[in-house]
């Protein structure tokens, strides 16, 4: 059963995005990117899933214990999938837990923020944008997209002051 929020993502993210495709004329690209914009101003989120860092600890006496190497406190750190196209890396956006594939068995899912998503992907340097659903529509939209969806929302933040 679908959660409130990936309905919703697949209303008006991937349906946008599935038309896109379909046409490729720019008004559609322009329904998808203010879809987005809306989602966001919902606080929608979409699944997202995590990898644990390996940390690897050298010395440590065979018997000893998991609270004996690291503090109490200790919990791995978690790194997003990305997806690896033609020698460039995406992060991915999946509007709902189906679309997430094989993913979803050896991976933890998180719902992360759909505005997360965006400013992870459009800050980090080794990223090329987000892909939307990787595992079926695959569509890629470039950083400079991603600054068109953030400069919106920065507008209508400063509007509303």
């Amino acid at each position: 059963m679908k959660t409130n929020d990936e309905e919703l993502n697949e209303i008006y993210i991937k349906e946008a995005a599935q038309d896109f495709l379909k046409s490729d004329e720019p008004e559609d690209m322009f329904l998808l990117i203010a879809q987005i914009v809306d989602r966001i101003h919902d606080g929608g989120t979409v699944p997202v899933p995590m990898m644990n860092s390996t940390d690897i600890v050298w010395g440590v006496p065979p018997d000893a214990e998991l609270e004996d190497v690291f503090p109490e406190d200790y919990d791995p750190e978690r790194h997003s999938c990305l997806v690896e196209v033609g020698g460039e890396k995406w992060f991915p956006l999946f509007t709902d837990i189906d679309e997430l594939g094989g993913l979803v068995d050896t991976n933890a899912v998180e719902d992360v923020p759909i505005k997360t998503v965006i400013e992870l992907a459009f800050e980090d340097e080794e990223i090329s944008g987000i892909v939307i659903n990787p595992e079926s529509e695959g569509l890629a939209m470039r950083k400079e997209l991603l600054y068109v969806i953030l400069h919106l929302l920065e507008n209508e933040d400063s509007e509303a002051c």
